[in-house]
């Protein structure tokens, strides 16, 4: 009899029993221009040429809520499990309004719960770290998923260079750890080098106290997302009491 995907345990699970927390990979695009693809040049002829619609298809799944839960129904329908995160802009939000908090309810009333919910690229690495604070509150229990941006992009000369080091990288992982993420990789601008100094943090790293927005910002730089700065600033028994305060 064929096993029901639905009801069998799922790779994700056994390897988070198994270790943890897991490592995900770096970027794409950017490794594949360091290693000398010109701008309009296309790997796999970019799926027959089209770059753009290629780039709007992805990007739109992961930034619109609707978008996402579409995929997730997608998957559910042929039995597969499915993951999802979503990208938080210098407003703190994806470009429909979402805010990191909320990432776990797009799906709700669907038959399938994903395996795991959380954010990739976005802004800097403290940016989505923040985030991840906010998602980890709203929901401790839910395996949560981060793919930071290594560092800020930056043009020299003719070339994009990002500003995070392979040693920034690897401190990332750590918050990452100590803020509640269960599988951690990078994005834009995350080469082998960044990964192996990640993997490298990782596997040394002994989970300690979760980290304070205040203390993001001293390890790894100033955050571009006003609103996240502003939402963390005070303490989740602040915001409790404050919720409390207007029922």
């Amino acid at each position: 009899m064929k096993a029901n995907p639905m009801t069998t345990t799922n790779p994700i699970d056994t390897l988070l029993a198994e270790k943890g927390v897991l490592l995900a990979d770096g970027a794409t695009g950017t490794n594949l221009f360091a290693m000398g693809l010109e701008a309009g040049e296309a790997p796999e002829l970019l799926n027959e040429t089209a770059p753009d619609t290629i780039t709007s298809l992805h990007q739109n799944f992961v930034d619109a809520g609707d978008e996402i839960r579409a995929a997730a129904e997608a998957a559910i329908r042929v039995g597969l499990p499915y993951t999802y995160t979503g990208s938080f802009d210098t407003a703190g939000r994806t470009m429909m309004g979402l805010l990191p908090r909320d990432i776990h309810g797009v799906t709700d009333g669907l038959s399938q719960a994903p395996l795991g919910v959380g954010a990739n690229c976005g802004v800097g690495a403290s940016d989505i770290l923040a985030s991840l604070l906010d998602m980890t509150e709203a929901k401790p229990e839910a395996t949560v998923i981060v793919k930071g941006n290594c560092g800020i992009p930056e043009f020299r000369g003719t070339e994009i260079h990002y500003s995070g080091t392979p040693e920034l990288m690897a401190d990332y992982v750590r918050l990452a750890v100590d803020g509640g993420a269960k599988i951690i990789g990078g994005c834009c601008g995350t080469s082998f080098q960044h990964l192996a100094a990640m993997r490298k943090a990782l596997d040394a790293h002994t989970k300690a106290d979760r980290p304070t927005v205040a203390a993001i910002v001293e390890r790894i730089g100033p955050m571009r997302n006003k609103v996240a700065t502003e939402n963390t600033a005070e303490t989740s028994e602040a915001r409790r009491e404050r919720r409390r305060s207007r029922a």
